[in-house]
This record gives structure tokens, C-alpha cells and sequence, in this order.
């Protein structure tokens, strides 16, 4: 079993905050974007990140808001 597949089912809330650097890289829909998005709905209440739009496009924003955020970002 991957790290975060088992802090995403046995470890939810355990740890206070997470930072993730490159998360941008992360925000596709891939393994590690995946990873990111379970490490985001552990930690309590947010994942912290240092983060830069890749392209500078809007949808390279919205797609790691989403892999944080899905909720808030779905509700609009």
C-alpha cells in the first residue's frame, strides 16, 4: 500500500497542515495529482502549498484549486 493511500484511509485528520512544493505539477489527473488530492482532504482544514501558475492560464489554476479545493470550486 502507497503512503498516502494509507493516510487517506486509516490517517484522516491526523496531521494539522501540509506543504507541497510544486504543487502545480501536481494538479492533472495523474497518480500524483491523485496523491495530492487525498493529502488535501486529510489534512485539517487546509494544504498549504507554494505554487505558481505554469502557463498562466486559468485552467492551470482552476485544475490545482480543484485537486484542493473540490467543494468550494464544484459549487460554482
Amino acid at each position: 500500500m502507497a503512503p498516502l493511500e494509507f493516510i487517506g484511509r486509516y490517517m484522516p485528520h491526523w496531521f494539522d497542515y501540509a506543504i507541497c512544493d510544486e504543487a502545480h505539477q501536481l494538479a492533472n489527473d495523474t497518480a500524483q495529482g491523485n496523491g495530492l488530492g487525498t493529502l488535501a482532504a486529510c489534512v485539517d482544514p487546509h494544504c498549504h502549498t507554494h505554487w505558481h501558475a505554469a502557463c498562466g492560464y486559468a485552467d492551470d489554476v482552476y485544475n490545482l484549486l480543484f485537486r484542493l479545493e473540490a467543494s468550494v470550486v464544484s459549487a460554482k
